[in-house]
């Protein structure tokens, strides 16, 4: 019933809907959600033969699971999309982590090296922020499952593309992997730093509804270490 009070609002609300659903609808969406043009070269880049084939309408082989998704990851930023998100899970190892994790990395190394290639040679890597990541990390310690439980005082995650240096390893952990030793990066100097990349100004303040204001993020810095 409060909105209602405020048409300006409806109305905003009204042309973002519009505009969701006309993006979803049109030729450009049914192009970057299909594999039309995509030859077998490209399918082998992302690991078809590791995540399963499956036969399309055309007739060939097609790549299910994180192969296909990231396939049309890619089609979805040659159309325009400005921001995709992918998830893979199925990583929550507090049991058989050695099979867990061999099952998981093997398609997941593979689909992601050939995203960050395909996005290279098709000059788009360098325009594209490539980020992969999860919540936390996983405990330095095996447990009594054979397993490791959630720690998030110590993990890594990957940057690709985006004016990002290539082939750096930035900070280091201690012997077990339970707590960083050098160039820790928080998460706040983390996103402020994708942001930077991005042209965004971090310490800018947004206005929610009803005028109060929202800190994008608090006390960051820019890690320069990390830009090429």
């Amino acid at each position: 019933r409060g909105l209602e009070a405020n048409p300006v609002l409806l109305d905003t609300m009204d042309e973002f809907h519009y505009r969701a659903y006309s993006l979803l609808t049109s030729a450009d969406a049914q192009s970057a959600f299909s594999f039309e043009g995509e030859t077998d070269e490209t399918f082998k880049l992302y690991g078809s033969e590791v995540t399963g084939d499956v036969k399309g309408p055309d007739g060939r082989l097609h790549p299910k699971g994180l192969a296909e998704r990231l396939i049309i990851a890619r089609r979805l930023v040659e159309s325009g999309v400005r921001f995709v998100t992918l998830e893979y899970g199925s990583w929550d190892c507090h049991s058989g982590v050695e099979k867990t994790c061999l099952d998981q990395m093997r398609p997941f190394d593979h689909a992601i090296a050939g995203l960050v290639s395909d996005l290279d040679r098709r000059g788009l890597l360098d325009t594209t922020i490539v980020w992969v990541t999860s919540e936390f990390g996983r405990t330095p310690k095996i447990n009594k499952e054979s397993g490791r439980d959630h720690w998030a005082r110590c993990y890594s995650m990957m940057l690709a593309g985006g004016g990002f240096q290539r082939g750096l390893v930035h900070g280091a952990s201690d012997s077990t992997g339970g707590e960083p030793v050098r160039d820790a990066v928080t998460l706040e100097n983390l996103i402020a730093t994708i942001y930077h990349q991005m042209g965004i100004d971090a310490n800018k303040e947004l206005v929610a509804f009803g005028t109060r204001p929202i800190e994008i993020i608090r006390d960051a810095e820019v890690v320069k270490q990390l830009i090429s």
